[in-house]
């Protein structure tokens, strides 16, 4: 069974639909690209231009999953794209500059598109700094004050917050 989102101009065929990532929510491959559609107006100023590692889960999260850097031959072409150099070579990774594109990944079953620090245009030069901690967030505070800068919050699980810093105040 298959199922086919419009996302724009674009139709976004997502394949087992019904297939189950999140058991314990009961989550399936469909809701989180309806998910991935609804964020995306929001998620893709953080995201768009940056590189991806891609982390999937075809059994589900409960399951094995892998990472993808490497974009495969089968993604469509309107799949944007960023060659980068690596020890050995190059690597071509996808980037998600639109809301079909946070579609189709979530039909390849990819629960967590991870981002580089750095924009593809300048991928020596990261532009942002992570930072993750428990509840103990005045940690967090203190080093957003001392720098003058505001920390943004990326996501938060169970106990733990992600949140990114710009990595100069010129960036900001």
């Amino acid at each position: 069974m298959t199922e086919t989102l419009r996302i724009g101009r674009r139709a976004v065929r997502i394949s087992h639909p019904d297939k189950v990532l999140f058991p314990r929510a009961k989550v399936t491959k469909l809701a989180l690209a309806r998910h991935f559609e609804r964020v995306a107006p929001v998620m893709l100023p953080y995201v768009a231009g940056r590189p991806l590692a891609l982390q999937g889960f075809p059994g589900g999260i409960d399951k094995h999953g892998y990472y993808l850097k490497a974009v495969p031959d089968y993604f469509p072409d309107w799949v944007g794209r960023a060659t980068v150099a690596k020890q050995d070579g190059t690597v071509t990774h996808a980037l998600a500059n639109d809301a079909a594109t946070l579609v189709y990944l979530a039909g390849q079953n990819v629960v967590t598109p991870h981002l580089w620090l750095s924009r593809a245009d300048a991928p020596r030069q990261p532009d942002r700094l992570i930072l993750a901690s428990t509840p103990r967030r005045r940690v967090l505070r203190t080093c957003a004050r001392r720098r003058a800068m505001p920390a943004r919050a990326c996501a938060t699980l169970g106990s733990f917050t992600t949140r990114w810093l710009p990595a100069h105040a010129a960036s900001m």
